[in-house]
């Protein structure tokens, strides 16, 4: 974990928001609705997670295109960083395996990898999307 301050801050001083804007690794809405992002987007919504990025909020009244804009760039920030920290524990896992690991404590860190990590990342996409959406909008 001493490697993520670093890795933080590489992702942080040249943000890839305007480069990865319409990056879906899952675009079906199908897919993800069989798969529980739905679920998980109503856990972070109505539970204590949803205080720990106050940044990723629609604006309670009707939002300006430059405000869509600064949310979705936050909502790729977020999801990227997601998806960094999802491969960073996978290698880490790996690399545990052969350090003869419990089984039990890389099965939980995978499950727990991703549900934070994976899922906030579909979530995120999922948002994303539906911001994309109003964006449009506001165009026309």
């Amino acid at each position: 974990m001493d490697d993520w301050p670093r890795i933080h801050s590489a992702i942080n001083a040249d943000r890839p928001t305007r480069k990865l804007p319409r990056f879906n690794f899952l675009r079906n809405e199908e897919l993800n609705r069989l798969i529980g992002v739905e679920m998980c987007k109503w856990i972070v919504a109505n539970s204590f997670i949803k205080c720990f990025n106050q940044n990723l909020r629609m604006p309670p009244k009707r939002p300006t295109r430059r405000v869509l804009l600064e949310l979705s760039d936050a909502m790729t920030y977020a999801e990227t960083v997601h998806l960094i920290a999802f491969v960073y524990v996978i290698g880490d896992v790996l690399v545990s395996v052969p350090h003869s690991e419990p089984p039990q404590v890389v099965a939980s860190l995978l499950v727990l990898n991703i549900f934070v990590n994976f899922y906030a990342s579909l979530v995120q996409q999922m948002n994303k999307r539906r911001i994309s959406r109003l964006i449009q909008r506001t165009i026309q």
